[in-house]
């Protein structure tokens, strides 16, 4: 298989951190393009709306900014993707976001954790994880 473009999902979870190791380690070895993007859960922006009396649509503007921003800095610094890698941040529903991202960009390949930082106990595969390998269009690579 030869791979060239590389997409690594990360939720800032101790498994996504090992994804992103393969996943960078991978990239060097078969001198591949690597993308490292992070989605916000569109459900838990909503849920956090619900909490606010009278917000503006501005208001969910700026704040969905910010959640932006911060994860994007998140990656740069947690991480340590600043340079050697894109990265793209977006709010959706985990699992078709990244799979949009993946067949926009035409990825040959899928990193992630098994688990990520909804992990109950005594679970082996987390719920985006499971639903990435059942829904992508591309290969998938779980790290565990």
């Amino acid at each position: 298989m030869n791979i060239k473009r590389i997409l690594c999902a990360v939720d800032f979870s101790e498994p996504s951190k090992r994804a992103l190791e393969v996943a960078k380690s991978l990239s060097e070895k078969s001198s591949s393009e690597l993308v490292v993007t992070h989605i916000i859960s569109s459900l838990k922006v909503e849920k956090g709306f619900q909490k606010w009396k009278d917000i503006t649509e501005k208001d969910k503007a700026d704040y969905m900014n910010e959640l932006i921003k911060d994860a994007e800095e998140k990656i740069c610094s947690f991480l340590g993707i600043c340079r050697g890698a894109e990265s793209i941040v977006r709010i959706g529903i985990p699992y078709e976001t990244i799979n949009e991202i993946a067949m926009e960009r035409d990825e040959d390949l899928i990193v992630m954790g098994a688990r990520g930082l909804s992990y109950t106990k005594g679970v082996i595969l987390g719920s985006v994880s499971e639903s990435i390998i059942k829904s992508s269009s591309c290969p998938v690579m779980i790290v565990r």
